[in-house]
């Protein structure tokens, strides 16, 4: 890993006034976490992606503030050179877009409908061509 303190993510929900971690919650990966990108949608300040170097790392979405977490996507080339390249940016307008910043430039897409196999409906958020099914809030 390349981060040499123990890394670790905060929100706000106060502007600031007051701090909460969020690195341990429900659904992020545990042990060395390494470097973390985050970013806010602009269009629903609910959506929250990050970046996550670790192991067990890859691209993360919260749909409640970060209060619970997601993996999108597990591709190592989004987070291979963390050192340098950890840099996530939220779509202002649209918040199924992310974008991700590594050794190249990455974003992402999304098909929302009812899933082929269970006919449950179901989110997939590809980055880089390789999607991972998630199920729908």
């Amino acid at each position: 890993m390349s981060s040499g303190a123990p890394a670790a993510a905060s929100s706000s929900h106060d502007g600031g006034d007051t701090w909460k971690e969020i690195t341990r919650n429900e659904g992020l990966p545990k042990g060395v976490v390494g470097k973390i990108g985050v970013t806010v949608s602009g269009a629903n300040h609910d959506r929250v992606w990050a970046i996550v170097e670790a192991e067990e790392g890859g691209v993360f979405r919260s749909d409640d503030g970060g209060a619970t977490w997601h993996r999108t996507n597990e591709e190592r080339n989004l987070r291979q050179r963390a050192w340098y390249y950890t840099h996530i940016h939220a779509d202002p307008k649209d918040p199924e877009t992310v974008y991700v910043l590594n050794t190249g430039f990455y974003r992402s897409w999304t098909v929302d409908g009812p899933s082929r196999r269970s006919g449950r409906r179901t989110a997939t958020t590809t980055v880089c061509g390789l999607p991972r099914t998630i199920p729908s809030a």
